[in-house]
């Protein structure tokens, strides 16, 4: 009896298995052509998947969506440029401040359908095929020995392999490592000086010159470095065109990025790294506006989005920023909104009131755009943009975007343009736009952001 069990045909069960294993696997290869995924070719957590499914079909299906849920933890990390799949799940805590029917478009539905499909399946090619034991452990023994052999020993992302791919990995061990060894924030650390587009040398030095004069830092959603140099220079044009003839010296810099928003925001207010829950008042005193505060400067922060998202109202005030504006102060009822999954105030009423604040002598104003996070509405494209497009082969999404970039910098400077006196101005990209496509996320840069430097003549 316990031979049977052992044994029970074992090669048409291994065949079996084998070719579960690679239906369950598939779906990430397909997408894997159309959009950026991080993971080994085949997962040990699938391979359990399908065994539990030939031992118990009720138990095999669990187990199988837990793995591709770990498998889409891991490999949307990365997407949506967070530091690890931990700092993803963290964020989880805020899904409830987002309008999540804005994400379910054609693209979505039809990988969902792809997936259940692909249960279904499974389910009928392997549940309830009894395979005793030979079949798992062989199945497993051929992974194992495939992913040695090209140099991985069974690891994630090894540096040396026979083929680029990493044959066989385990994404569950990986998150689990994550998870462990990251129990608490990192620590922050600070960066090189060319990590921020404006030194905060620079910006004492032109705090004690100017007695009368304001500076405004806007730190803009998902604006990137295109790689096609007509696109890039159309963008600089819309920034520097509208303002007055010899008004401002205009400095377009380039910054490397790590992380997403937040990771952004610390590197350019602080220039400081990694996890913004680390940060405490001693740690937050270099920071540019608690440095501005010390010196008799006013600041302002305004977001058009819930301060609750990233404990923002928690963090933003320890680093010198007094007068904090949120959507709860900015947004009442009757006020317009723009976005789709992140809708709050408009942009352009964000800018109008960001400059506003700037009335106040010896005032520094901080904001933080909203309406560029993807999904992106529908955006019309300006005339001059479109043949450029056209020859850099963006494609709408990427187009639409561009110019959604290129109306927020237009709005920028042509109110820039009425002041008096004139604030020094700093403004930069986050992050490359998360793009899921490949062929959408490779027209960036995607180590390094622009930024702008616009000083007083």
């Amino acid at each position: 009896m316990i031979a049977a069990f052992w044994m029970r045909r074992p090669a048409a069960a291994v065949g079996r298995l084998l070719a579960g294993i690679v239906v369950a696997n598939a779906p990430f290869w397909i997408l894997n052509y159309l959009i950026f995924i991080d993971r080994p070719l085949i997962t040990y957590e699938s391979v359990l998947a399908c065994v539990m499914l030939m031992w118990r079909r009720w138990l095999g299906l669990p187990v199988l969506a837990l793995a591709w849920s770990v498998d889409a933890v891991v490999s949307v990390s990365g997407t949506y440029f967070f530091t690890s799949p931990r700092a993803l799940l963290q964020a989880s805590a805020f899904l409830h401040d987002l309008q999540w029917p804005d994400l379910l478009d054609g693209s979505r539905l039809a990988t969902a359908g792809l997936f259940l499909f692909t249960a279904w399946f499974l389910s009928w090619w392997l549940g309830g095929r009894k395979s005793g034991l030979a079949a798992p452990l062989l199945a497993f023994a051929l992974l194992f020995s495939a992913d040695a052999l090209n140099g991985s020993a069974g690891l994630m992302l090894s540096s040396k392999r026979l083929v680029p791919a990493n044959l066989a990995g385990s994404t569950g061990l990986q998150l689990a490592s994550v998870l462990w060894t990251q129990g608490k924030p990192l620590p922050l650390r600070t960066l090189p000086a060319s990590s921020t587009p404006l030194l905060q040398p620079d910006v004492l030095s032109w705090e004690s010159q100017r007695a009368d004069g304001g500076m405004l830092m806007v730190l803009v959603e998902s604006l990137g470095l295109h790689r096609d140099v007509g696109i890039q220079a159309w963008l600089h044009g819309q920034l520097t065109d509208p303002l007055r003839q010899g008004s401002y010296q205009v400095t377009e810099r380039r910054v490397a990025f790590k992380g997403n928003t937040t990771a952004a925001e610390l590197r350019t207010l602080c220039l400081l790294a990694d996890d913004y829950r680390s940060l405490d008042a001693s740690t937050a005193k270099t920071c540019i506006p608690a440095q501005l505060v010390a010196a008799g400067w006013h600041t302002v922060a305004l977001h058009g989005f819930t301060g609750n998202m990233f404990d923002r109202h928690r963090w933003w005030p320890m680093m010198g920023l007094q007068k904090i504006l949120f959507a709860e102060q900015l947004v009442p009822a009757d006020t317009r909104r723009c976005g789709l999954v992140f809708r709050g105030l408009c942009d352009a009423d964000l800018l109008d009131r960001a400059i506003a604040e700037l009335a106040q002598p010896r005032s520094f104003v901080y904001a933080l755009t909203l309406n560029t996070h993807l999904p992106l509405p529908a955006t019309p494209v300006p005339a001059d943009l479109l043949p450029l497009c056209i020859s850099a082969n963006t494609g709408t999404a990427v187009c639409e975007m561009v110019a959604a970039h290129g109306a927020l910098l237009s709005q920028l400077a042509t109110r820039l343009g009425q002041l008096k006196p004139r604030p020094l101005v700093v403004i930069a990209g986050d992050h490359a736009p998360p793009y899921s496509l490949r062929a959408e996320r490779e027209q960036f840069d995607q180590q390094s952001v622009p930024a702008y430097v616009l000083e007083p003549k």
